[in-house]
Parts: C-alpha cells; structure tokens; sequence
C-alpha cells in the first residue's frame, strides 16, 4: 500500500512541477490554472483511493471468534448463486440462520457440499436437495476448508480460510484472478468423482 501512495504523490508531484514551469505566472496561479490544478489534485486523490480500497479488499480477512466466522460465511454465502462448500465438519453452521440459509440453497439445487463422513445436517441438507459428497474411503482428511459462490459463473469467487496462531484467517479470490481458485475447483471435482 505505501508503494502505491508514494507513486500517486510522486506522480502528482511530477504533474504539478510541470504545471507550474509550464504555466509561469509573476503573480501566482490564476483562476483557470487553479481549476486545472484542483482538478488534476481531485482525479489523482481518486486514483489513490481507489488503489487502496483495492488492496484493502484483497487484504486477508482475521476473525477470532466462532460467531464472527459465522457472520462472514453467511454474508459470503449469500452473495453468491451456486454455492460449493469443501468443509471437515460443518461445525461452523450450527446456529438457525444458517441453517436456513443451506435449506433454501438446498432447496433450489445451488448447493453442493464434500465432507469426510455425514453429519447430521449434511443428511438433512441431501433430502432437501443438496449434493453432497463424502470421502470417508480415501482414508485422508485434506486440511484445505474453503467456500466457492456463483460456482459455474464468470463472477464465481472463492474464500479459502485457514488457522494461524488461533485466528482463522480468510481470503477471497476470483476465478483466474489466483491459482489457488482453480486448485479449489480441482479439488471439488476429485472429490466428486471419488464419491461416486
């Protein structure tokens, strides 16, 4: 992020160190230069804002707490059509509202779900219409834990979380924007095939 400040402010320093020997004026700026100037100053700000909203955004997301983690998969879930989730347990969506969230998913056939063994709520979740894959036989539990949304879409993104020194850790990638999605994607597709 600081790369990216110092390159708006040095470029805009450049800019206005042009302006100023271009526009040589015994008494200052006039208005119209002025204008120019605080319009130049206005679209390199915005430049700058933008840069750092995106890297904010591509920034690892930190949760320490089970209902944080909660909140961010259920606003991850709902964002999304097709819904794939790679999980070890399902611990994580115990509470109602979740639960609610997977049955309608279930329900118009936009989720998919692989996980060692069933749980109860996998069971559930099957006769409601979800695809659910186990691969209890292959006898190794991947640590990978991720959530694939608009699965099959152009726009399909993945959030793959993980645990560091007792904080899960989540970031998101979209399709072709990292290797890691299409690790996810192959992964699934392993599984599936095995589970058959």
């Amino acid at each position: 992020m600081l790369r990216a400040v110092c390159t708006w402010v040095s470029s805009f320093a450049s800019v206005l160190g042009v302006a100023l020997v271009l526009w040589p004026t015994p008494n200052g700026l006039n208005s119209r230069q002025a204008a120019w100037l605080t319009a130049l100053a206005c679209l390199f700000a915005l430049g700058l804002y933008l840069d750092i909203d995106k890297h904010l955004k591509k920034q690892p997301r930190k949760y320490k707490t089970p209902e944080q983690i909660n909140d961010y998969m259920y606003r991850w879930i709902t964002r999304g059509g097709r819904v794939v989730i790679f999980t070890r347990d399902m611990t994580w969506a115990q509470e109602r509202r979740m639960e609610n969230l997977l049955e309608d998913k279930a329900r118009r056939g936009e989720l998919s779900i692989s996980l060692p063994k069933h749980t109860e709520l996998t069971r559930r979740l099957e006769t409601r219409g979800a695809n659910v894959f186990t691969y209890e036989k292959i006898g190794h539990v991947p640590s990978s834990r991720f959530t694939i949304i608009n699965d099959g879409r152009m726009d399909a993104a993945v959030a793959i979380g993980r645990q560091i020194d007792g904080v899960q850790v989540i970031e998101e990638f979209a399709e072709g924007q990292h290797p890691a999605f299409a690790i996810a994607e192959d992964l699934t597709e392993i599984i599936r095939k095995l589970s058959q």
